[in-house]
C-alpha cells in the first residue's frame, strides 16, 4: 500500500513537470490580476505567490504500545513557484490521547516539496502531490517517548475560488524507523490564503 502511495505522490510531481513544459505560464492566477497589482514574477513569467493556512484533521499512529488516534492541527506556511511547483513547512499538534498503556500527543515539524497537477484552464481545480521530510515527537507520560527525523509522501486536491483563497484536502503517509513513533496516517482539510 504504501509503495503504491509513494508511486502516486511521484506521479503527480512527475506530471506536474511535464505540464509546466508545456503548459501555459499566464493562466496560472491571473483572471483578476489587475495592471497595478504588485505580485512578484520569476524569470520565466510566472506568478510568485507566497501563502498561509491553516488545516485540521485526524492521524492514526501505528505505534507498537501507543496505538491511537489524534486530532490534528496544521499551520503552514509556502510559495508557490508558478503554477507547478512549490515548497512549505508546517507545524502538527495533536490533542492528548489516553489508552491502558498511557496518555500522549505529538508534535512535527516539516518541510515539503509540492507538486501540482491543474486539471481545468483556469488551475481552479488541482491535484497536489506532495515529498517532504521532519522532525517527529511523540510525548507520552511514561517512559515510551521518542523523536525521529523521517520522509513523508501524500497526495490530494485544492479547489481555488479565487486568486487568493483555496480550499484542500491531503493524505500523509509518514514511515519512522522507530517501534515507539511508528508509521503515522494523516487525513487533513484545510483553508489557503495566497498573498
Amino acid at each position: 500500500m504504501s509503495k503504491k502511495l509513494t508511486v502516486l505522490s511521484l506521479s503527480i510531481l512527475l506530471a506536474s513537470t511535464g505540464a509546466m513544459a508545456g503548459g501555459d505560464h499566464e493562466s496560472y492566477n491571473t483572471t483578476s490580476v489587475k495592471a497595478n497589482d504588485n505580485s512578484s514574477y520569476d524569470v520565466m513569467g510566472w506568478r510568485t505567490a507566497p501563502y498561509m493556512g491553516v488545516e485540521v484533521g485526524r492521524a492514526h499512529m501505528e505505534s507498537t504500545p501507543l496505538s491511537s488516534n489524534y486530532n490534528t492541527l496544521t499551520p503552514y506556511l509556502g510559495v508557490r513557484f508558478g503554477p507547478y511547483w512549490g515548497l512549505e513547512a508546517s507545524y502538527t499538534t495533536s490533542d492528548r490521547e489516553s489508552n491502558a498503556v498511557s496518555s500522549s500527543r505529538f508534535t512535527d515539524y516539516n518541510l515539503d516539496a509540492m507538486g501540482y497537477l491543474p486539471l481545468d484552464a483556469a488551475h481552479r481545480f488541482e491535484l497536489i502531490g506532495l515529498v517532504g521530510y521532519g522532525h517527529y515527537d511523540l510525548h507520552a507520560s511514561n517512559t515510551t517517548s521518542d523523536d525521529d527525523n523521517a520522509f513523508r509522501f501524500g497526495g490530494g486536491a485544492q479547489y481555488n475560488f479565487t486568486n487568493h483563497v483555496a480550499a484542500r484536502v491531503l493524505y500523509r503517509r509518514i514511515e519512522t524507523d522507530t517501534a515507539v513513533l511508528g508509521n503515522t496516517d494523516s487525513y487533513t482539510a484545510g483553508i489557503t490564503y495566497s498573498f
